[in-house]
């Protein structure tokens, strides 16, 4: 129907399947990247993981698909804008709504980190957010079981992860666990809440340093009238030692929910 979205992965588009007249959406690997053996393996692992993960707040996925020599995989619908897109059109949000949408990732990430998987590319283009406040996590394609390590680059010379809001350990190479989402997590609420990146620079090399060296400007500094146990918990999550974050999602949405 119409093409929605892409990036260096490969282009998202609305389509209709024609046998049951339902809106849905195609994920279609780059043509290039096809030749990539490694990118097919992830695109492939992100089926049949996310298949697992069986949530209100994770977007459903169908089938996978081969367009004679392309790959696709299908999901579901859900008419919404991502969180980037509500935050350069609408400004920083406030900190309930912060706190609201914070709940819900940590609802979808909670069901994701006891199946095992961890997505590994949270960021506000992975988060959906509908006209009544439903949220909904997006691609688990970068997604890997618990405590696996090893390069992060592709063949094709693709980082896995976004530099904003990658986190130290998957920079360095070091053993990830569900923590590493946490963090990523902590950076989108900094940027949720202040409507700046914790982490920016001229180039990707000099945000990667910055995971790994710089000194983060306290949440409470930058936006005024942040509750101290808001600052406190944003900050825990994006501490680059993953001991100094919460244990777990589930954890963390215990202590924001005593924030209540």
């Amino acid at each position: 129907l119409q093409r929605i979205g892409g990036g260096g992965f490969g282009t998202v588009y609305l389509a209709e399947d024609v046998v049951v007249r339902e809106e849905l959406v195609l994920k279609v690997l780059s043509p290039q990247l096809s030749l990539d053996e490694n990118m097919i393996r992830r695109f492939v692992q992100e089926l049949r993981l996310s298949r697992r993960v069986t949530h209100r707040n994770v977007i459903r996925i169908h089938d996978l698909l081969d367009l004679e020599g392309a790959h696709a995989i299908s999901m579901e619908y859900f008419a919404a804008r991502d969180l980037g897109t509500i935050l350069k059109a609408e400004g920083p949000f406030s900190v309930g709504r912060v706190l609201r949408i914070a709940e819900q990732v940590l609802e979808g990430l909670a069901a994701a980190h006891e199946t095992g998987i961890i997505h590994r590319d949270l960021k506000p283009a992975n988060l959906l957010l509908s006209d009544d406040e439903e949220l909904k996590i997006v691609d688990f394609g970068l997604a890997s079981v618990r405590h696996q390590s090893g390069s992060r680059l592709t063949q094709s010379g693709i980082l896995v992860g976004t530099p904003e809001y990658i986190s130290p350990e998957q920079i360095t190479g070091h053993d990830v666990d569900a923590r590493t989402d946490l963090y990523s997590l902590g950076a989108v609420l900094y940027e949720l809440a202040s409507g700046r990146q914790p982490f920016a620079g001229a180039n990707a090399v000099n945000v990667l340093f910055q995971h790994l060296e710089a000194e983060i400007p306290r949440l409470s500094t930058v936006v005024a009238g942040i509750p101290p146990a808001v600052d406190e918990l944003v900050m825990r999550c994006i501490s680059r030692f993953p001991d100094d974050r919460p244990e777990s999602a589930r954890a963390m949405l215990e202590m924001l929910r005593h924030l209540a």
